[in-house]
């Protein structure tokens, strides 16, 4: 079989892009297509390295870890060597379904995988692989926003952290400046000093309008994902937010959507 470095080369690309794609949506990262495109032709030229060369094999699995890198930015290491997880878990995917298409048998020399079908198939397999993927990123989301998260709410100078739940219906944005809007329990916050309140119109399910007292927090951290958002929106509620009075703030899709 003849081996086309240039082929080697558009596959694994395509492949890291799917990837990279995939990566971004499960963990709500954000970044450049000009970043991204340079990641996947870094991630590209790697596989190609490995391939020729299986002196370099270890070399070519470390600087595989800077793929994740060069995409987002500066990231936990438990993130990058995910992301390399993930990558041979899509390798695995693409055989099977090389195979079915009725491609040829691949070649997998020093870990990379080199297939010599044509470019119908080689299109084919990756929308499916990319259609299989973009679908389990987003069951993986979805389970991912239905935890708890641990907020620190920063006003002042001072910090206080409450236990936050993620709530699809929490669409509550404030009208001012359009950023979307953090619900928690009033006295939770007393810790803080709260200055520079508005009245933030709202309609409750099953209640008539109601006007939401609320005040521009300095910055909330996550915990859980290691994200600070700056300049948000804190709506004060003064009811209890759950019977057991474990959750005291509640948290919408908007607020993984803004930029750290």
């Amino acid at each position: 079989m003849s081996i086309y470095i240039d082929e080697l080369f558009i596959i694994n690309l395509v492949a890291c892009l799917f990837l990279i794609e995939l990566y971004s949506s499960v963990f709500d990262l954000k970044a450049g297509w000009k970043r991204r495109l340079a990641a996947a032709a870094f991630g590209g030229a790697v596989a190609c390295i490995r391939f020729l060369f299986s002196r370099l094999t270890p070399l070519a699995l470390a600087a595989e870890a800077a793929v994740p890198v060069i995409a987002f930015g500066k990231m936990p290491v438990k993130k990058v060597l995910l992301l390399v997880l993930i990558k041979y878990a899509f390798s695995g995917l693409a055989v099977p379904a090389v195979s079915f298409f009725g491609g040829s048998a691949a070649i997998i020399r020093n870990g990379t995988i080199y297939f010599d079908i044509s470019p119908r198939i080689f299109i084919v397999v990756f929308l499916i692989c990319g259609a299989l993927s973009m679908t389990t990123a987003k069951l993986l989301r979805l389970k991912r926003l239905r935890h708890f998260y641990t907020l620190v709410i920063t006003k002042g100078g001072r910090n206080v952290k409450i236990k936050a739940l993620y709530d699809s219906g929490n669409l509550l944005k404030n009208p001012y400046d359009g950023t979307d809007v953090v619900i928690a329990e009033k006295e939770t916050l007393e810790g803080l000093e709260l200055t520079g309140f508005v009245l933030i119109p709202y309609r409750a399910l099953g209640t008539e309008n109601g006007l939401l007292k609320a005040f521009k927090a300095d910055k909330i951290y996550c915990v859980e994902n290691g994200k600070t958002i700056n300049n948000v929106t804190v709506g004060l509620s003064e009811i209890r937010l759950s019977k057991n009075g474990g959750i005291k703030a509640l948290i919408g899709p908007g607020f993984f959507k803004e930029e750290s």
